[in-house]
């Protein structure tokens, strides 16, 4: 676009000249408000978003949150200790039948024993320091230094085995028990429920619940 300009002198006095543009003011691109796209700031709300949150509204919401805390807190407590007694029973019992399977295909002595370094058997303690399967390679009718370790168990977390069969379960070649059938009692003192994993001389085993 070409502009043309005119000088205007002052007729009264010598003065400094000033230029202007001999253009259509209706043709001058500038809007007379800005435009707010881009802007980071949101459109609906913005008024009570920039205002915030009072002390009384943030002492109410505290306040619900609080007694909503106070509410699931013992159920989801409950839960976890529920969820752990369950676990630890279903991996005792996975133990039990993976022992007597590899008896069958091993076509050998096999047994599960509590231990406390997951490497040999051990006669003191509990289940609940932990246990290990284990295949009799030497034929020597239980366990011994030197056998297959199958499968070891950690100790239990917060949970205990007050009662137990025995020591040790063995199972023959046909997968029948041959030592260590009975129940073996397996308690959450937190939320006071046990879980009885009972073995007969088939080697099948069976759940049932009880208190502790």
């Amino acid at each position: 676009m070409h502009y043309r300009y005119r000088i205007f002198v002052s007729s009264s006095r010598m003065a400094c000249p000033f230029v202007c543009q001999l253009i259509p003011f209706i043709c001058i691109n500038r809007p007379n408000t800005k435009p707010f796209v881009g802007k980071k700031i949101p459109i609906v709300g913005f008024d009570d978003f920039m205002r915030g949150f009072t002390l009384i509204e943030m002492i109410v919401v505290l306040t619900v949150i609080g007694i909503l805390v106070g509410i699931a807190a013992p159920a989801l407590s409950t839960f976890v200790h529920s969820n752990r007694l369950v676990t630890a029973t279903n991996d005792l019992v996975a133990d039990f039948s993976l022992a007597r399977n590899e008896a069958i295909k091993r076509s050998r002595v096999t047994g599960v024993c509590k231990s406390s370094d997951g490497t040999s058997c051990t006669n003191t303690g509990t289940w609940a320091s932990g246990w290990i399967v284990f295949a009799d390679t030497n034929d020597s009718g239980g366990w011994s230094a030197g056998d297959e370790i199958i499968r070891s168990h950690e100790a239990l977390t917060k949970i205990t085995v007050p009662t137990a069969a025995a020591d040790s379960v063995l199972y023959n070649r046909a997968g029948s028990i041959t030592a260590g059938t009975g129940a073996y009692s397996i308690c959450s003192s937190a939320i006071h429920q046990t879980r009885d994993v009972t073995l007969s001389t088939t080697g099948r085993s069976s759940i049932t619940s009880g208190s502790c």
